[in-house]
């Protein structure tokens, strides 16, 4: 059985504007899925409708075999973790704490334990920035974000990832780190979107 499976999904921002029409995939452990296409044909729509962002009108997206509308927000954070095309800033956190947030499932709301914390560290140095954790995220480059919250995702140890676009703003030596993290979490066992 698919671990993920996306059945007839059809959407539109406006009436009778149709972005995505029947879209059918599954994925299954282990599986590393690209979807590929021109800027606006709706990759991102695609993804955001998988992660439960939009309420879907025609078709169906299940993790586990359990529909997304069934499945409660905190659940959904065990499932599926996602790191959008551009992330922005508004408060200057330290690195540790932007990756920090990605626990927020596990703290709930009450801090964050030990475990957390080594979840963060462990996340840091797996894309290579365990020195930057005291550093503010507003002071980091576009490609040090996307690792940060790349990190974010990783620990939030879900058992899923919808990345989009993941690698745009990483230099070449940073897409390539990232693309064996990738390898190596289907090596793992974990579908991964893309």
């Amino acid at each position: 059985m698919a671990v993920i499976e996306v059945s007839s999904l059809s959407f539109g921002y406006s009436k009778g504007c149709e972005i995505l029409k029947s879209v059918t995939f599954a994925a299954d452990k282990g599986e590393i899925i690209n979807i590929l296409g021109p800027n606006g044909c709706g990759k991102s729509t695609l993804i955001k409708a998988m992660l439960g962002f939009f309420r879907l009108k025609k078709g169906t997206v299940k993790y586990n075999g359990a529909d997304i509308n069934a499945i409660k927000r905190r659940d959904m954070a065990k499932l599926a973790s996602y790191v959008p095309q551009l992330h922005i800033g508004a408060f200057s956190y330290s690195v540790l704490d932007v990756v920090l947030m990605g626990r927020g499932r596990a703290g709930g709301g009450l801090g964050y334990s030990k475990k957390d914390y080594a979840a963060a560290e462990e996340a840091l140095a797996k894309v290579g920035l365990e020195s930057f954790a005291e550093r503010s995220y507003l002071h980091l480059s576009g490609g040090e974000r996307q690792l940060v919250i790349i990190a974010r995702s990783l620990a939030q140890k879900a058992e899923y990832f919808l990345m989009d676009e993941p690698v745009a703003g990483l230099d070449y030596g940073n897409q390539y780190l990232l693309l064996s993290i990738i390898k190596r979490l289907a090596a793992e066992g974990t579908a991964i979107i893309l």
